[in-house]
């Protein structure tokens, strides 16, 4: 089964990349992502578990329910015939919208960095984390915290994502890189995560690589600031990742801990098929957070609890080698399959295929900042697929709904325009 797993990533991915419509898309970068998951796991370095025929199952059913979502809406949601008018009539008043509630967040994330400062100089990023998680050190309590999870946590990728399509547009917006900035540097300082540094270097990679239409070697010449600052920052990432052992070990456990970890969790799935209640938990709780305020769903609310508290207990780090501890990343297929068995499997990854063809289609069909802004942040989505799915928190589900409503839809400038303009300078 491993192998047809194995076999079937490369055909999908191999199809992909020879489609020229394809090649540049969300669905290449999605399946040469597992692609390189299963072969890296396929080597078992460090000695890692070996999982079951039906853990592998579960994979070749999402990776192949995966590409049919894609490819049904990409071929029914055709191009317009006549040539769409793209323009934003509220520019000016989003921006406005959108620097007020950063800095509101800014001032959220200074106040979680100082109480954050004494776990950091006893104990570094690793003492702050579990800090975080064995003592809730960072809550600020009351309206902050919702605050906190409902702006300030995904309006920190909105405005990085926003920066670096400001960036490769060649508009100078000093206040939006100024809270890019302050964004990178305190999600860090309040949190240790590693993610909020990653947003930046994904984010850049993802408009290169899906709008661009530039050679790396063109574009590192081309934008020599941003690839200043993604190596900077990779470098950093580096140094967090060997305080906790080897670089190597690092990345191969990131990437591929999720196999054998959601082999050993599946069997502790014990609650039954949850219909959705998993996957959508973080969506359902952004529609009802004003209700639940208003004293109003109290019923619903203890039901997304109780799930969401079922669910994370599989987070708990567990040995995925007999000399190896993960933080227990078990991919989104393992919530897919939570709700619904194989079944459930089959049809969100086939929901989700969909969804990521309806935007990045729609960046291409219709190309404005928001609509390139959604489409880099499925790539964001799609390096996180092997920890869990995304809709399972509130503040992945509210970056999607903060990038729809707070960045404008403003044509964009064509790669060909902007790449001819490059030429010229050059």
């Amino acid at each position: 089964m491993e192998a047809l797993l194995i076999l079937t990533s490369f055909a999908i991915t191999l199809y992909a990349f020879r489609k020229k419509a394809y090649r540049r898309s969300v669905l290449f970068l999605f399946n040469a992502w597992w692609l390189t998951i299963f072969v890296l796991y396929s080597f078992r370095f460090l000695g890692f578990y070996s999982a079951r025929e039906s853990t592998f199952q579960m994979y070749l059913c999402g990776i192949a329910f995966f590409f049919v979502g894609y490819i049904l809406v990409d071929s029914v949601y055709r191009r317009p015939k006549k040539k769409l008018i793209i323009s934003d009539n509220h520019v000016k008043f989003k921006r406005s919208i959108l620097i007020v509630l950063s800095i509101i967040s800014i001032y959220i994330l200074i106040r979680k960095t100082i109480l954050a400062i004494p776990s950091w100089l006893s104990g570094g990023q690793g003492g702050l984390k579990t800090d975080i998680v064995q003592d809730g050190v960072l809550l600020l309590g009351g309206f902050w915290d919702v605050l906190y999870t409902y702006i300030a946590r995904p309006l920190h990728i909105v405005v990085i994502i926003y920066s670096i399509i400001l960036i490769f547009q060649k508009k100078r917006d000093q206040t939006i890189y100024l809270l890019a900035i302050l964004f990178l540097i305190f999600g860090f300082l309040s949190s240790a995560s590693r993610f909020s540094l990653l947003e930046i270097i994904v984010s850049f990679f993802a408009y290169w690589y899906l709008f661009s239409g530039l050679s790396f070697k063109m574009l590192m010449n081309k934008y020599k600031a941003i690839g200043a600052v993604v190596v900077v920052t990779t470098l950093v990432i580096a140094v967090f990742m060997l305080e906790s052992g080897s670089l190597g070990e690092g990345v191969y456990c990131y990437l591929c801990g999720c196999i054998p970890c959601s082999d050993i969790n599946l069997d502790r799935l014990d609650m039954g098929q949850l219909y959705g209640l998993v996957t959508f938990n973080g969506v359902l709780r952004v529609f009802l957070q004003i209700p639940k305020l208003m004293g109003l769903v109290p019923g619903a609310w203890t039901v997304l609890d109780t799930v969401y508290e079922y669910m994370i207990r599989f987070e708990e780090t567990t040995y995925i080698a007999d000399n190896v501890k993960y933080n227990a990343f078990v991919s989104m297929f393992t919530y897919f399959y939570a709700d619904g068995g194989l079944f459930g499997v089959g049809l969100l990854s086939l929901l989700t295929g969909g969804f990521f063809s309806l935007i990045n289609k729609r960046a291409i069909i219709k190309p404005s900042y928001q609509s390139y802004g959604m489409a880099m942040y499925l790539v964001i989505l799609v390096t996180n697929s092997m920890v869990r799915a995304q809709t399972f928190l509130v503040p992945p589900v509210m970056a999607m709904v903060l990038l729809y409503f707070l960045v404008p839809q403003e044509a964009v400038m064509q790669k060909e325009t902007l790449n001819k303009s490059y030429v010229t300078q050059v």
